[in-house]
Protein backbone atom coordinates (compact mmCIF):
# COMPACT_ATOMS: atom_id res chain seq x y z
CA UNK A 1 0.00 0.00 0.00
CA UNK A 2 3.10 2.27 -0.90
CA UNK A 3 1.65 3.71 -4.20
CA UNK A 4 1.43 7.34 -4.30
CA UNK A 5 -1.53 9.34 -5.02
CA UNK A 6 0.14 12.28 -4.60
CA UNK A 7 1.78 15.29 -1.73
CA UNK A 8 -0.77 16.82 0.21
CA UNK A 9 -0.15 20.70 1.45
CA UNK A 10 1.34 20.46 4.90
CA UNK A 11 -1.67 22.74 5.91
CA UNK A 12 -3.83 20.59 4.47
CA UNK A 13 -5.85 20.30 7.82
CA UNK A 14 -6.55 24.19 7.19
CA UNK A 15 -9.89 23.61 5.15
CA UNK A 16 -10.06 20.42 4.91
CA UNK A 17 -13.42 19.94 7.75
CA UNK A 18 -15.44 22.56 5.75
CA UNK A 19 -18.33 22.14 3.06
CA UNK A 20 -19.47 18.33 2.42
CA UNK A 21 -16.78 16.71 4.87
CA UNK A 22 -17.79 18.40 7.84
CA UNK A 23 -21.08 17.82 7.31
CA UNK A 24 -20.35 13.65 6.99
CA UNK A 25 -17.94 14.07 10.07
CA UNK A 26 -20.91 15.63 11.93
CA UNK A 27 -23.43 12.67 11.13
CA UNK A 28 -20.43 10.40 12.16
CA UNK A 29 -20.78 11.44 15.53
CA UNK A 30 -24.25 10.22 16.92
CA UNK A 31 -25.34 13.03 20.23
CA UNK A 32 -24.64 9.27 22.32
CA UNK A 33 -21.49 9.24 21.13
CA UNK A 34 -20.79 12.65 22.05
CA UNK A 35 -22.53 12.42 25.82
CA UNK A 36 -20.13 9.39 26.09
CA UNK A 37 -16.81 11.45 25.23
CA UNK A 38 -18.12 14.70 27.20
CA UNK A 39 -18.63 12.17 30.67
CA UNK A 40 -15.09 10.69 30.08
CA UNK A 41 -13.49 13.97 29.35
CA UNK A 42 -15.22 15.00 32.51
CA UNK A 43 -13.90 11.86 34.65
CA UNK A 44 -10.63 11.13 33.15
CA UNK A 45 -9.20 14.82 33.84
CA UNK A 46 -10.91 15.02 37.57
CA UNK A 47 -12.48 18.11 36.84
CA UNK A 48 -15.68 19.66 38.53
CA UNK A 49 -17.89 22.25 36.88
CA UNK A 50 -16.42 25.81 36.81
CA UNK A 51 -12.76 24.56 36.37
CA UNK A 52 -11.16 26.00 32.97
CA UNK A 53 -10.91 23.35 30.45
CA UNK A 54 -8.73 24.04 27.11
CA UNK A 55 -10.34 22.39 23.92
CA UNK A 56 -7.76 21.52 21.20
CA UNK A 57 -8.83 21.28 17.80
CA UNK A 58 -12.48 22.13 18.87
CA UNK A 59 -13.82 21.87 15.06
CA UNK A 60 -17.48 23.02 15.37
CA UNK A 61 -17.35 22.81 18.96
CA UNK A 62 -19.10 19.42 19.14
CA UNK A 63 -17.63 18.95 22.94
CA UNK A 64 -16.99 22.16 23.90
CA UNK A 65 -20.78 23.22 24.17
CA UNK A 66 -22.04 20.52 25.76
CA UNK A 67 -19.14 20.54 28.55
CA UNK A 68 -20.44 24.09 28.57
CA UNK A 69 -23.59 23.07 29.24
CA UNK A 70 -22.61 21.74 32.20
CA UNK A 71 -20.71 23.84 34.10
CA UNK A 72 -17.11 24.26 32.79
CA UNK A 73 -15.07 27.12 31.35
CA UNK A 74 -14.02 26.31 27.71
CA UNK A 75 -11.48 27.88 25.39
CA UNK A 76 -12.12 26.07 22.20
CA UNK A 77 -8.65 26.59 19.93
CA UNK A 78 -9.03 26.17 16.05
CA UNK A 79 -7.63 26.69 12.94
CA UNK A 80 -10.91 27.16 10.49
CA UNK A 81 -12.73 30.07 10.78
CA UNK A 82 -16.00 27.75 9.85
CA UNK A 83 -15.32 25.91 12.31
CA UNK A 84 -15.21 28.06 15.06
CA UNK A 85 -18.28 30.43 13.42
CA UNK A 86 -20.13 26.54 13.49
CA UNK A 87 -19.51 26.51 17.22
CA UNK A 88 -19.97 30.32 18.29
CA UNK A 89 -23.79 29.55 16.49
CA UNK A 90 -24.07 25.98 18.73
CA UNK A 91 -22.98 27.64 21.60
CA UNK A 92 -25.66 30.51 20.81
CA UNK A 93 -28.22 28.08 20.33
CA UNK A 94 -27.50 26.42 23.48
CA UNK A 95 -27.27 29.81 25.22
CA UNK A 96 -23.56 28.52 26.68
CA UNK A 97 -20.63 30.57 26.97
CA UNK A 98 -17.26 29.75 24.81
CA UNK A 99 -14.07 31.77 24.32
CA UNK A 100 -13.25 30.89 20.80
CA UNK A 101 -9.56 31.53 19.43
CA UNK A 102 -8.33 31.05 15.62
CA UNK A 103 -4.62 30.29 16.80
CA UNK A 104 -1.99 27.31 16.03
CA UNK A 105 -1.94 24.95 18.48
CA UNK A 106 1.83 25.90 19.03
CA UNK A 107 1.08 29.23 19.96
CA UNK A 108 -1.15 29.03 23.61
CA UNK A 109 -0.60 32.41 25.56
CA UNK A 110 -2.12 31.18 28.79
CA UNK A 111 0.79 30.09 31.36
CA UNK A 112 -1.16 27.56 34.31
CA UNK A 113 -4.75 29.24 33.60
CA UNK A 114 -6.53 26.04 32.76
CA UNK A 115 -6.97 22.49 34.85
CA UNK A 116 -7.20 20.23 32.37
CA UNK A 117 -7.18 19.61 28.26
CA UNK A 118 -8.73 17.36 26.03
CA UNK A 119 -6.96 16.90 21.93
CA UNK A 120 -10.00 14.32 20.52
CA UNK A 121 -11.43 13.86 16.91
CA UNK A 122 -8.16 12.00 15.50
CA UNK A 123 -6.04 14.78 15.19
CA UNK A 124 -3.16 13.83 16.40
CA UNK A 125 -0.55 13.14 13.63
CA UNK A 126 -1.51 16.27 11.39
CA UNK A 127 1.93 17.55 12.32
CA UNK A 128 5.72 15.56 12.40
CA UNK A 129 7.35 14.76 15.23
CA UNK A 130 8.80 17.99 15.50
CA UNK A 131 5.73 19.83 15.43
CA UNK A 132 3.92 17.50 17.51
CA UNK A 133 6.27 17.55 20.41
CA UNK A 134 5.96 21.96 20.13
CA UNK A 135 2.20 21.10 20.74
CA UNK A 136 2.70 19.52 23.51
CA UNK A 137 5.27 21.44 25.39
CA UNK A 138 3.17 24.77 24.39
CA UNK A 139 -0.50 22.71 26.15
CA UNK A 140 1.88 21.38 29.07
CA UNK A 141 2.36 25.37 30.12
CA UNK A 142 -0.99 26.06 29.96
CA UNK A 143 -1.53 23.76 32.13
CA UNK A 144 -1.65 23.61 36.01
CA UNK A 145 0.92 21.09 38.06
CA UNK A 146 -0.65 18.07 38.38
CA UNK A 147 -3.74 18.78 35.63
CA UNK A 148 -4.03 16.70 33.09
CA UNK A 149 -4.53 16.23 28.86
CA UNK A 150 -6.96 13.55 27.34
CA UNK A 151 -5.75 12.28 23.87
CA UNK A 152 -7.66 10.22 21.60
CA UNK A 153 -6.01 8.56 18.14
CA UNK A 154 -7.15 6.36 15.86
CA UNK A 155 -4.24 7.12 13.79
CA UNK A 156 -1.35 5.55 15.80
CA UNK A 157 1.08 2.30 14.34
CA UNK A 158 -0.99 0.39 16.14
CA UNK A 159 -4.75 1.55 15.90
CA UNK A 160 -3.88 2.15 11.91
CA UNK A 161 -1.62 -0.21 10.39
CA UNK A 162 -3.54 -3.54 11.23
CA UNK A 163 -6.82 -2.58 10.44
CA UNK A 164 -6.04 -0.34 6.73
CA UNK A 165 -7.46 -0.75 3.78
CA UNK A 166 -6.98 0.44 0.51
CA UNK A 167 -10.05 2.05 -0.27
CA UNK A 168 -12.96 2.28 2.01
CA UNK A 169 -16.67 4.01 1.09
CA UNK A 170 -18.81 5.14 3.85
CA UNK A 171 -22.40 6.67 3.82
CA UNK A 172 -23.89 9.29 6.41
CA UNK A 173 -26.39 11.72 6.46
CA UNK A 174 -27.42 11.44 2.64
CA UNK A 175 -22.98 12.33 2.41
CA UNK A 176 -20.95 9.14 0.42
CA UNK A 177 -16.97 9.08 1.09
CA UNK A 178 -14.59 7.30 -1.27
CA UNK A 179 -11.21 7.28 0.70
CA UNK A 180 -7.84 6.00 -0.79
CA UNK A 181 -5.25 5.09 1.04
CA UNK A 182 -1.49 5.25 0.39
CA UNK A 183 1.24 4.26 3.19
CA UNK A 184 5.01 5.39 3.10
CA UNK A 185 6.31 2.93 5.76
CA UNK A 186 9.44 4.73 5.14
CA UNK A 187 8.46 8.12 5.77
CA UNK A 188 5.72 6.75 8.08
CA UNK A 189 3.14 8.68 6.10
CA UNK A 190 -0.18 7.76 5.07
CA UNK A 191 -2.17 9.67 2.67
CA UNK A 192 -5.27 9.79 1.62
CA UNK A 193 -7.72 10.84 -1.11
CA UNK A 194 -11.20 12.19 -0.06
CA UNK A 195 -13.92 12.60 -2.52
CA UNK A 196 -17.22 13.55 -1.36
CA UNK A 197 -20.91 13.26 -2.92
CA UNK A 198 -24.08 14.51 -2.01
CA UNK A 199 -25.90 14.48 -5.66
CA UNK A 200 -24.55 16.68 -7.92
CA UNK A 201 -21.72 18.57 -5.13
CA UNK A 202 -18.55 17.25 -5.02
CA UNK A 203 -15.77 17.79 -2.61
CA UNK A 204 -12.16 16.13 -3.04
CA UNK A 205 -9.35 16.44 -0.31
CA UNK A 206 -5.67 14.77 -0.13
CA UNK A 207 -4.93 14.46 3.69
CA UNK A 208 -1.73 13.72 5.19
CA UNK A 209 -1.34 12.04 8.92
CA UNK A 210 1.99 11.13 10.23
CA UNK A 211 2.15 7.75 11.85
CA UNK A 212 3.55 7.63 15.27
CA UNK A 213 3.79 4.77 17.83
CA UNK A 214 2.40 4.96 20.99
CA UNK A 215 5.85 4.84 21.96
CA UNK A 216 6.91 8.04 20.35
CA UNK A 217 3.54 9.77 21.48
CA UNK A 218 4.51 9.24 24.82
CA UNK A 219 8.31 10.05 24.42
CA UNK A 220 6.47 13.53 22.97
CA UNK A 221 4.73 13.88 25.95
CA UNK A 222 7.43 13.29 28.44
CA UNK A 223 9.33 15.76 26.66
CA UNK A 224 7.27 18.19 27.19
CA UNK A 225 6.69 17.35 30.70
CA UNK A 226 3.58 15.14 30.29
CA UNK A 227 3.66 11.28 32.25
CA UNK A 228 1.24 8.94 30.64
CA UNK A 229 -0.96 7.74 33.58
CA UNK A 230 -3.53 5.59 31.51
CA UNK A 231 -4.22 4.45 27.89
CA UNK A 232 -7.74 2.81 26.78
CA UNK A 233 -8.99 0.99 23.45
CA UNK A 234 -12.63 2.35 24.02
CA UNK A 235 -14.68 4.81 26.03
CA UNK A 236 -15.71 1.79 28.46
CA UNK A 237 -11.91 2.10 29.82
CA UNK A 238 -10.75 -1.04 28.18
CA UNK A 239 -6.94 -1.02 28.92
CA UNK A 240 -4.89 -0.69 25.74
CA UNK A 241 -3.14 -4.07 24.72
CA UNK A 242 -0.88 -3.37 21.98
CA UNK A 243 -3.65 -3.32 19.24
CA UNK A 244 -7.10 -2.04 18.73
CA UNK A 245 -8.89 -0.01 16.54
CA UNK A 246 -8.80 3.72 18.73
CA UNK A 247 -6.56 4.40 21.82
CA UNK A 248 -7.19 7.53 24.73
CA UNK A 249 -4.16 8.49 26.21
CA UNK A 250 -3.93 10.20 29.71
CA UNK A 251 -1.42 12.83 30.98
CA UNK A 252 -0.43 14.76 33.92
CA UNK A 253 1.86 17.29 34.09
CA UNK A 254 4.68 16.65 36.57
CA UNK A 255 4.90 19.09 39.50
CA UNK A 256 2.83 19.91 42.33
Amino acid sequence: MSHSLGEAPADWYRNFFEGLAAELWRAACPPERTAQEAALVADALDVDPGDALLDLASGDGRLAVPLAAVGYRITAVDLSPRALAAARAGAAAAEVELELCQRDLRDLPWPDRFQGAYFLGNSLGYEDAAATGAIFAAVAACLQPGRRLLLHSANLAETLLPFLEPQVRVQRGGIEMRAQNAYDPEGRVLTTRYRFRRGQAQEEHLARHHVFTLAEVEGLLRAAGLETIACWSSLDGEPFAGEAEEVWILAEKRGT
